[in-house]
């Protein structure tokens, strides 16, 4: 009966932080929808399509200086904050905020001085060297944000955490961006790097209310805790995995728009990534209720409550179907429309909208899947999900791009994408017999 209640208890305590956090979410999609309205209007498809080369580069370095440390906080974080040991949960933040301010500080001082060379050999584009110059400056604290944000979800600030890693960033840029434009744009001649310098320093700002965001909310616990770390070897271990998790999974989501600024136009570029920022947008209710799941999930690992882990998984899973279909609806029935808000000429990119949108309704059906490896210690497995799906994205984009330009690009991304979810799926099952599938898992509970 007491085991009933504290269940009871703890599938409502879910239920309230899903809502919440969902909530949060939607705040944060509707930042993001604007901004991505605000640089397609501003900027139009080619000019889109440089600025995105120069983020995609910038946001992938940023993945390389956390070294997958971000994940790791979130999973021991959690673990610690649930028992009260603050000694660990202080040396593990100040390890990882030391070892990603020092990676985050030498690349960005690479990036500025090796720009013309990055600009031409890795982006195929000499003119944009004074754009990655600007970006590397956005690489000093970028990694940090994302620790930070992290670090807050895994001491129970659940939303406040998930607007930090997903609607912080975006707030403040758009909010520069306007002022610049405003007064600036109509006297520049040089309106991309306007643009990327709003950004920098919208990243620099993050980093700042990031850390004093962790200060206020740790003080009382943290403030006379001495750093431990006793575990260093245990973080590095987890870290390692999820650092290559980390590298894999962002090569599937900006390597594209690389080798379709070799391969295709700058206005195929700007077309694709904004048909894949809109499609990305439809999974909005399973980031938001992961960012709950990932550290409940942490906790009952770590209590040897592994049975809890499958019902309440299901539960949600079923919850963000049901939420995220509307969505999906109108999606697949009104490319044209969405696509157009962004500016003259985005209507082209209706097609790559519906491909795009395919991928995600899988991964939004397979529910937290990835999120269940991760944070239960088959991080290793997890990266090696994540390799393979990036061997497969790689393969059809030599196939494919070169003859089907973004729409070919379009199929690998969500070829990938459909692999990694179905195998991370069969992992989970394997490893713990857990079905993420609502209907699949409740037609198993009863025998059928």
């Amino acid at each position: 009966m007491e085991n009933s209640s504290k269940a009871l208890k703890e599938h409502k305590g879910l239920r309230i932080q899903s809502v919440l956090a969902i909530g949060t979410r939607v705040g944060t999609i509707g930042i993001g929808f604007l901004l991505s309205l605000f640089l397609g209007r501003s900027l139009g498809t080619a000019g889109s399509g440089q600025f995105f080369k120069v983020f995609a580069l910038i946001t992938f370095l940023a993945i390389l200086a956390k070294l997958g440390l971000d994940r790791t906080i979130l999973r021991f974080a959690s673990s610690y904050w649930a028992i009260e040991d603050w000694n660990k949960l202080k040396g593990l933040k100040q390890f990882a905020t030391r070892t990603v301010a020092i990676w985050s500080g030498l690349g960005s001082l690479l990036v500025f001085l090796m720009a013309p060379q990055i600009a031409e050999f890795v982006l195929n584009d000499l003119s944009l060297t004074p754009l990655v110059q600007i970006g590397s400056l956005a690489l000093v604290t970028l990694g940090l944000v994302q620790n930070g944000a992290e670090a807050l979800k895994g001491i129970e600030q659940v939303q406040i955490g998930l607007f930090y890693s997903s609607g912080l960033v975006q707030s403040l840029f758009l909010a520069i961006s306007a002022v610049a434009i405003w007064w600036l744009w109509p006297e520049t001649s040089h309106p991309l790097e306007l643009v990327m310098a709003a950004y920098s320093l919208a990243v620099i700002l993050a980093a700042l209310l990031v850390f004093n965001t962790w200060h206020h909310k740790t003080k009382a616990f943290l403030g006379k805790a001495k750093a431990d770390q006793t575990e260093k070897g245990e973080w590095q271990k987890s870290a390692k995995a999820m650092f290559w998790s980390s590298i894999f999974q962002q090569a599937m989501n900006w390597v594209p728009v690389l080798v379709l600024g070799y391969l295709a136009t700058d206005s195929d570029v700007g077309l694709f990534e904004m048909a894949k920022r809109a499609a990305q947008l439809t999974a909005f209710f399973l980031i938001a209720t992961n960012s709950v799941l990932g550290p409940r999930i942490s906790t009952l690992y770590s209590k040897g409550e592994i049975h809890a882990i499958g019902p309440i998984c299901q539960k949600v899973t079923g919850l963000v179907v049901l939420l995220s279909m509307p969505v999906f609806l109108a999606y697949f029935f009104f490319p044209s429309a969405l696509m157009s808000l962004f500016g003259n000429g985005f209507t082209e990119g209706r097609h790559l909208l519906v491909v795009l949108t395919i991928g995600q309704l899988v991964n939004v059906v397979m529910g937290p899947v990835g999120f269940i490896l991760m944070m239960t210690g088959r991080e290793r497995k997890m990266r090696n999900i994540i390799a393979m799906s990036f061997g497969i994205l790689a393969l059809v984009l030599v196939i494919s791009t070169g003859s089907h330009g973004a729409y070919g690009a379009a199929w690998a991304l969500t070829g990938s994408l459909v692999f990694q979810n179905i195998a991370a799926a069969w992992a989970v099952w394997r490893e713990f017999q857990i079905i993420t599938l609502p209907v699949v898992g409740s037609l198993k509970r009863k025998g059928i």
